[in-house]
C-alpha cells in the first residue's frame, strides 16, 4: 500500500466540483489534504494559512484550467511551493497555456492528464505519481522539514558544521606543534621562533573554506516593470545564513488594484555567475498609487557575491527591468505617452474623445473597469487609447466594440473593453476609459483606432497617430 503523503492542492474555486471529487479519492487513499475552502481570500489570516499548509506538504497538486491560470491566487500559491522546495505534481483538468509565473516552475513536469479520460484511470495515474521513488523519502523528507523548513536552513546547517570542523583541525594542529616544540634534551627550553618553524604564536584563526565576507551596499536605482514604480535601495549578503537581501518599495502605476506577488516568484530572480535565485513577499493588493516597502530574500551559494550580482524582473523571454547590485546604471524600458487627441465618432450618436496614446512594454489584463498589466514577451507592446466617452442617443447604450488598423491594414480588437461594463446615459460623459491593444513588434508607421457603440459597424475614419519602432 503505497505510503501517506500531506497534500496541497491549488485550484481555482471554478473547478470545486471537480476538486471535492479529487479530494475524495485521495483521501480515501489515505492522505491528508489541505484544501482552501474558507472564503477569506485577500486577508492577512488567509495568506499565512496557505505559507502553513504549503510548508507542511510533501505534495503541492496544480489543477490545471483556463480559470486557475487566471487565478492570482494560484500564482501566489506557486510562488511559495517554489519559494519551499516542494515537489509540484501538475493536474491538467483541461488543455489551458501555463501563467508566466507558473511555467518555469513546471518545466519538464509530466502532467497528470484528466481531459476526456475516465476519472478511475487518471486516478491511477494520479496514484503513481504521487508514490515516491524511495518508499522512504516522504517520512526522511518530513522529519528533515520539521528541523529544517528551508533550502537556506539547511544550507546554514552545513556552514555551520564546516565551521566546527575547522576550529577541531586547528586546534588538533595546536596541540601537535606544541608538542614538537618540547622535543630534544630533558629541562631544554624552546628559543626564540625562527623562519621556517612553528609556534603557538604562528598559528592563526582557520576561516572555513568558500566563507565569503558580509557584504552591504546602497544602491539608488529606478526601474519600471509591468506597471509598477520599484525603487531598490540597498543590498546585504549574511554568508552564515547564505542570505541576500534587497530592500525594494513598490508602487502600483496601473488604473485598478493589483498584487505585487504577481511580479515576484519567478519573475523576478537574484543572478549571479550563471546561478539565479526566486524570491516570495507576503505582499498585500496595492491601490492604485499606494506603495509598499519591503526586503525581498534570496537563498544564494558560498560563492555569491553582491558585485556579480543582478536583480532581474522578467524572465530571459520577456521585457526585463535589470538593477546591478554594484550600483551600475538599472535598465528598464518605460511607458511611452504620445500627446494624441481628437474625437471619434462612430455615425450613430455616440463619440469617444482620445485624450492620450500610452505605449507600455507589458501584456494588458482585464477589463477597462480594472486594467492591469502582466509581464509581456519581449515581441509585444501594449497600446492603450485613453479617452471619454459620450452618447446623446437613448439609455443603456453598451460601448465594447474597438479596433486598432495596422498599416497593412490589420484590424486587431481591443483586450479590455466590454459593452456589458459601459452603459452610457445620455449627456453623461465617461471619463479615464483604456482602450488595450497588443501589437507585435517591431511595428511602425500610421495606426488608426476606431471605438464605436455595441450594434454599431465600424467607421470608416477614425484617429490616426504614428507610431515608431
Amino acid at each position: 500500500m503505497m505510503m501517506p503523503v500531506h497534500v496541497f492542492v491549488s485550484y481555482s474555486r471554478s473547478d470545486a466540483a471537480f476538486v471535492t471529487r479529487l479530494v475524495a479519492l485521495l483521501e480515501r487513499d489515505g492522505h491528508d489534504v489541505w484544501v482552501d475552502t474558507d472564503d477569506i481570500h485577500g486577508s492577512e489570516e488567509w495568506r499565512a494559512s496557505i505559507v502553513r499548509g504549503i510548508r507542511r506538504a510533501d505534495v503541492v497538486l496544480l489543477v490545471i484550467s483556463s480559470r486557475s491560470m487566471a487565478s492570482e491566487n494560484v500564482v501566489r500559491e506557486m510562488a511559495v511551493a517554489g519559494q519551499e522546495d516542494r515537489r509540484i505534481v501538475p493536474i491538467a483538468l483541461e488543455p489551458a497555456e501555463l501563467a508566466d509565473g507558473i511555467g518555469y516552475d513546471l518545466a519538464g513536469v509530466q502532467q497528470v492528464s484528466f481531459v476526456g479520460r475516465p476519472f478511475a484511470d487518471a486516478a491511477d495515474d494520479l496514484r503513481a505519481a504521487l508514490a515516491p521513488a524511495d518508499p522512504t523519502a516522504t517520512a526522511v523528507r518530513r522529519r528533515r522539514a520539521s528541523v529544517l523548513p528551508s533550502p537556506t536552513r539547511r544550507r546554514t546547517l552545513l556552514t555551520a558544521v564546516a565551521a566546527v570542523l575547522a576550529v577541531l583541525v586547528a586546534g588538533a594542529a595546536y596541540v601537535m606543534l606544541r608538542d614538537r616544540g618540547g622535543e630534544g634534551a630533558e629541562g631544554a627550553t624552546p628559543g626564540p621562533s625562527s623562519p621556517g618553524s612553528a609556534t603557538s604564536e604562528s598559528v592563526g584563526t582557520t576561516i572555513a573554506p568558500g566563507q565569503a565576507a558580509a557584504a552591504t551596499a546602497t544602491l539608488d536605482a529606478d526601474v519600471w516593470f509591468a506597471g509598477y514604480e520599484i525603487s531598490v535601495h540597498g543590498a546585504s549578503f549574511d554568508p552564515e545564513r547564505l542570505e541576500a537581501a534587497v530592500d525594494v518599495t513598490i508602487t502600483n502605476v496601473q488604473p485598478a488594484t493589483a498584487d505585487p506577488l504577481a511580479i515576484l516568484g519567478d519573475i523576478t530572480v537574484l543572478e549571479w555567475d550563471g546561478h539565479r535565485a526566486t524570491s516570495f513577499c507576503a505582499c498585500s493588493r496595492l491601490p492604485p498609487g499606494a506603495t509598499l516597502t519591503d526586503t525581498l530574500t534570496f537563498a544564494v551559494d558560498e560563492d555569491f557575491a553582491l558585485t556579480h550580482a543582478v536583480l532581474a524582473f522578467g524572465q530571459p523571454h520577456q521585457h526585463r527591468a535589470l538593477v546591478p547590485l554594484d550600483g551600475s546604471t538599472p535598465s528598464s524600458e518605460r511607458p511611452m505617452t504620445l500627446p494624441v487627441s481628437g474625437v471619434i465618432d462612430d455615425g450613430a450618436g455616440t463619440t469617444f474623445t482620445v485624450d492620450r496614446v500610452e505605449v507600455l512594454p507589458a501584456r494588458c489584463n482585464g477589463l477597462s473597469s480594472a486594467l492591469a498589466y502582466v509581464p509581456g514577451p519581449a515581441d509585444e507592446i501594449s497600446v492603450v487609447v485613453w479617452g471619454t466617452a459620450l452618447t446623446t442617443v437613448t439609455p443603456n447604450v453598451g460601448l465594447g466594440n474597438a479596433l486598432l488598423v495596422q498599416p497593412d491594414g490589420t484590424a486587431l480588437g481591443s483586450t479590455s473593453l466590454d459593452g456589458v461594463i459601459y452603459v452610457l446615459e445620455p449627456g453623461q460623459p465617461q471619463r479615464d476609459i483604456p482602450v488595450c491593444f497588443t501589437v507585435r513588434t517591431p511595428t511602425s508607421g500610421d495606426h488608426r483606432v476606431v471605438v464605436t457603440a455595441v450594434g454599431v459597424e465600424p467607421a470608416p475614419s477614425g484617429l490616426a497617430f504614428t507610431l515608431v519602432a
